[in-house]
């Protein structure tokens, strides 16, 4: 930890003196600026040699200094390239919510994969993220002669935490499945619905099929559900990587109450809240509490929307900075830390066998959906 040091971009800084402060490592300080032409001017003012670096910066915009996704995302370039020519050791690229994600596939004619165009260009040692859209944008980094280490970090063990002390309390396992229901709001958060299944102890599980129209970002067409959960009095809580617009999220709610649920939990790591999301979400009665992470920033979104439940990544991050440093492992972070694994022994062993059996039936009953859509 001695040889580490922090640089933060001027995408998040609240965050980055939250880890730095997790960390007790002061920031490097440096100069940050914009020309006239919107250019970035950036300049370490201490000196940064043979020193281990982990720049912070998120994918995110900032429309009250009218900055863009893509103008953090040439700072970082730039302050990459600083902290090259400043003769430094390893660069760890720390970026919570990697930018362009959704882009991660040619899914029509002519189009770019985004997501390795922006991987393209980060030329760092290492990269830590969270919650990536796909996970197979890992290997998105490098190339197979020199590949980059990329450390997809979940957000399960925040949710779990928060969802035990402020909603379950000393519910049984009989009581969760009485009460709560998982929903994926389409197929690509699947796998991630299950983990969260198998780790808040919910047996219970729907999923929605949507079709988007293709040539209207942000607008979904046809959304049906697949019919594996009786929906009546329920509580569903709907996970999702991301919520940009929330037209998605908002037709999946409308479903789901039409089918019988009575209150839904969101639980959304990338709180991005464009348009009118965060005026539907406040304005929509079957919505109890929307719970994001702070890997976007989040105070502005919090002031204008009561139902959103902050949760910090702040500490969790520090907590892999310090494992990256001394070699411990990262697979206990992203949901059990080592503190608590013993406590939740028990726990984890239901979540288990919770999950495969939730893998084995889910695999049944996609094989019978698709069955139907193609009859």
């Amino acid at each position: 930890m001695q040889n580490s040091v922090i640089i933060s971009g001027s995408s998040h800084e609240l965050l980055t003196q939250e880890i730095s402060n997790r960390l007790n490592i002061p920031l490097v300080p440096c100069k940050k600026r914009l020309f006239a032409n919107t250019e970035w001017n950036f300049q370490i003012t201490e000196n940064i040699r043979n020193k281990d670096v982990f720049i912070i910066q998120t994918g995110t915009y900032d429309k009250s200094r009218g900055l863009s996704t893509n103008d953090f995302i040439i700072e970082t370039v730039i302050m990459i390239n600083a902290c090259r020519y400043s003769s430094c050791g390893k660069i760890t690229l720390i970026m919570p919510c990697y930018p362009y994600s959704r882009g991660d596939k040619k899914d029509e004619a002519r189009t770019p994969i985004s997501s390795r165009a922006i991987a393209d260009i980060l030329h760092v040692d290492r990269v830590v993220t969270m919650d990536l859209h796909s996970p197979q944008q890992q290997g998105f980094f490098g190339n197979s002669f020199k590949p980059i280490p990329v450390d997809n970090i979940y957000t399960l063990g925040l949710f779990r935490d928060y969802f035990n002390n402020e909603i379950f309390g000393d519910m049984t396992l009989e009581e969760k499945d009485k009460e709560f229901v998982i929903v994926s709001p389409d197929e690509g958060g699947i796998k991630r619905n299950l983990k969260i299944a198998g780790v808040l102890g919910i047996r219970n599980y729907e999923f929605c099929h949507k079709q988007r129209i293709f040539d209207q970002p942000g607008v979904v067409g046809s959304m049906k559900l697949l019919g594996i959960s009786d929906l009546q009095n329920k509580t569903a809580i709907i996970c999702d990587d991301m919520c940009d617009s929330g037209g998605t999220l908002m037709k999946c709610i409308s479903l789901l109450v039409e089918n019988g649920v009575k209150a839904v939990y969101c639980v959304i790591t990338h709180g991005i809240f464009t348009k009118d999301a965060l005026k539907n979400i406040n304005g929509n009665p079957y919505i109890k509490k929307f719970i994001v992470t702070n890997t976007l920033p989040q105070h502005e979104h919090y002031s204008k929307c009561s139902k959103l439940e902050v949760l910090s990544v702040g500490n969790l991050l520090g907590d892999v900075i310090r494992c990256l440093c001394t070699g411990r492992s990262l697979s206990n972070l992203s949901c059990f830390d080592e503190t608590s694994a013993n406590e939740n022994t028990h726990n984890n062993n239901l979540s288990t066998i919770s999950e495969n059996n939730n893998n084995n039936k889910l695999e049944n009953d996609f094989k019978n959906f698709i069955k139907t859509r193609t009859n």
